[in-house]
């Protein structure tokens, strides 16, 4: 699907560099090019071979005036990456320089690129697949070497792989199927009930897999949300600064110092994690204090982790105990599927423990204990695997396809939910016919997840949320 447009954009970033790279593709790209580049050894830009780079002038179309001596670099269609017609304009980095090649590229004749349009031809055009193309996006913006890896194996198709060949196995049986049904007065069998429910099972397993896999992936993608939570002065701002090796928030003596919840980030072991510094628990004594606990009570509903931290020195006191059915029925509140894991922490141990898992809460003493102290670091490296472990499982593979996005998550629990009602179809006895139906609705949600059958402002909305250039 060649679009008619020709479109145009800086695709790298704005600001002082080495370089900055202008894209134009489209069927008018060559020509463009030819109207404001002027090879330095005196060829022209239409005859040039594809994947071969050039060094010339960019001059301003009109007026003919030299802009900058750059490098162009000439991809045709279908071997390039929106499948059309490409070349790359490779000026001097700074955002005036890039501007000017970028106007006179406009002057010439392109139009400039929507947000993401570059992608968007690469899937229309059949380079990549809906997947494939999100997970542009989250390779640009992964920041940690998980999430890198995660985003470029997508890229690579691992997770339209594994979807593909549910949808194959369906297909191949849904065929089967319907012919069994337009020969069904000639009483012809093609798959006996028994093998298409297995078939079916295998499916349900496969979808059941990747669904379990969205927690995981989400983390990947976005980070895991811990959230630090105690009573006033038990040393949660100390604990934040120890465990990102540096001083983030402020620490003081005084009960009450942090009124407003602190976010920062720390990587383990190549995973983001979201840590949140609350304000201490305890009844309010003014308005802004009332505020401080709210927001502190929010991000204990909104955690994947929290730290229920303690002072070893002093045990569990009442306070505490207050503190920890808030935590017990905050945390388990939002998230039905994926409630929050809780790691009881004791800090100030260079002070004395008077912490033992005899001395909990029943409900209490099911969540890991680890003792830290903030002042001398000791236990922070326990404290770390502690919290990698709470949210990735031990059996997860590198390489396994994870979920992480919840249009994807969303679209296998409906195609789920389809092949879950196609097995008791067939278990009930019913005709082969209904099961049908919700094979084809099975169907129509993993098309949607690559692409296949996803509306336009499905993909319009997708694509909008790239950067320009890209």
């Amino acid at each position: 699907m060649i679009t008619e447009n020709t479109i145009a954009a800086i695709s790298t970033p704005l600001g002082r560099g080495g370089i900055a790279v202008i894209r134009v593709s489209g069927k008018d790209a060559i020509a463009i090019a030819e109207r404001v580049f002027r090879s330095s050894h005196g060829g022209e830009v239409r005859k040039f071979p594809s994947h071969t780079v050039h060094h010339g002038l960019v001059v301003a179309p009109n007026s003919q005036e030299p802009l900058d001596e750059v490098m162009l670099t000439v991809f045709r269609a279908p071997n390039s990456y929106t499948g059309e017609d490409v070349v790359e304009i490779s000026c001097h980095g700074g955002v005036f320089v890039s501007q000017k090649v970028l106007e006179a590229v406009l002057e010439a004749g392109a139009r400039l690129a929507d947000p993401g349009e570059f992608t968007k031809r690469a899937f229309l055009n059949g380079k990549i697949d809906l997947v494939q193309a999100e997970a542009v996006a989250d390779l640009i913006q992964a920041s940690t070497e998980r999430s890198h890896q995660e985003a470029f194996q997508q890229l690579r198709g691992g997770l339209s792989d594994q979807i593909n060949a549910v949808r194959n196995s369906l297909v191949d049986m849904l065929a089967l199927m319907e012919l069994e049904l337009d020969f069904s007065q000639e009483d012809v069998e093609f798959l006996d009930r028994q093998e298409i429910e297995e078939r079916l099972r295998r499916s349900i397993e496969e979808l059941d897999k990747l669904i379990a896999s969205y927690q995981r992936g989400r983390f990947l993608r976005e980070g895991a949300k811990i959230t630090i939570v105690g009573r006033p002065n038990v040393g949660k701002s100390s604990l934040l600064n120890a465990l990102l090796g540096m001083e983030r928030a402020i620490v003081d003596e005084t009960p009450g110092t942090t009124r407003d919840a602190i976010e920062t980030q720390l990587d383990i072991k190549g995973v983001l994690f979201r840590v949140i510094d609350t304000a201490g628990l305890r009844q309010a004594k003014n308005r802004i204090e009332k505020k401080g606990i709210a927001i502190t009570e929010f991000h204990i509903e909104d955690a994947d982790v929290v730290l229920f931290l303690l002072d070893a020195s002093e045990g569990v006191t009442r306070a505490d105990e207050k503190i920890w059915q808030q935590v017990e029925r905050l945390s388990q509140k939002r998230r039905e599927m994926f409630p929050a894991k809780i790691i009881i922490v004791g800090n100030k141990i260079d002070l004395g423990n008077q912490l033992t898992k005899g001395s909990f809460d029943p409900e209490m003493g099911k969540w890991p204990l680890v003792l830290v102290s903030a002042k001398t670091l000791t236990g922070i490296p326990q404290l770390n695997e502690t919290i990698f472990k709470a949210v990735f499982d031990e059996r997860w593979e590198r390489g396994d396809a994870v979920i992480t996005n919840v249009r994807h998550l969303q679209a296998l629990q409906k195609a789920r939910q389809h092949l879950g009602f196609a097995l008791e179809t067939l278990k009930q006895g019913l005709s082969t016919e209904f099961a049908v139906v919700d094979i084809k609705g099975a169907l129509e949600q993993l098309g949607a997840i690559v692409g296949q059958t996803t509306p336009e402002e499905v993909l319009d909305r997708i694509f909008e949320q790239f950067c320009i250039g890209k």
